[in-house]
């Protein structure tokens, strides 16, 4: 009887262990379903208001450095790449307003144009252009450079829009042909060129130009 009584008591204890053990489980499963539906929402917020505040701070440092192409390119390309193309813009143009002369003024007015492009808006990236030609119309390198950045985007344009930004393309190339010398870059502006004259349904007028670039690769 002594020891059945034991094994009763220890039953017991085991059935109270086993109780615990199930009360404090599902308490913990409650407790980690509470934090998790709290920390569900939160990230949300936190990044929000973490990207509102790094936005902030990097206009202000944009300002501060508004003169520095490299600082002004990369802010320029995180927006863009956030979507936030009008801020990009702002940032093209405030540097080319600030920058005077400097010798990267030629990059923010191509990275302007190639954002105007990039939306569509045929008519700025039109009159961007024109002010970009006014300035740098004897400068091949950045002529070329513009040429070959905007042609890319013709097919994203309305009909009208196409017919512009080849346009851009083409007198920008072929304007950057005239001034080049070095074998390397001339060949590949005539075949840029080549290209432009292809997607304007002008092939005729572009073989010579890929012949000429075969011959001076």
């Amino acid at each position: 009887m002594a020891a059945a009584a034991v094994r009763g008591g220890v039953d017991v204890v085991h059935v109270r262990e086993r109780d615990l053990e199930a009360r404090l489980r599902a308490e913990d499963q409650s407790r980690f379903a509470r934090e998790l539906e709290k920390h569900r929402s939160w990230p949300r917020k936190d990044t929000r208001a973490f990207r509102e505040k790094l936005e902030k701070a990097q206009e202000v440092l944009s300002q501060k450095n508004i003169t520095s192409w490299p600082w002004i390119e990369t802010a320029g390309r995180m927006n863009i790449r956030s979507q936030r193309h009008d801020k990009a813009e702002k940032l093209y143009s405030d540097y080319i307003a600030a920058a005077g002369k400097a010798p990267d003024v030629p990059k923010a007015y191509v990275a302007l144009i190639e954002l105007y492009c990039m939306q569509r808006q045929a008519p700025q990236a039109r009159e961007a252009f024109d002010r970009f030609l006014a300035l740098y119309q004897n400068d091949g390198a950045a002529l070329r450079a513009c040429g070959s950045a905007v042609y890319p985007y013709y097919d994203r344009m309305s009909a009208k829009g196409r017919v512009v930004v080849l346009e851009i393309a083409e007198q920008a190339l072929r304007r950057a042909l005239d001034l080049l010398k070095e074998p390397a870059p001339r060949a590949q502006c005539m075949f840029e060129l080549g290209v432009v004259l292809t997607c304007a349904g002008r092939a005729k007028d572009a073989v010579p130009l890929f012949e000429q670039a075969i011959a001076a690769a």
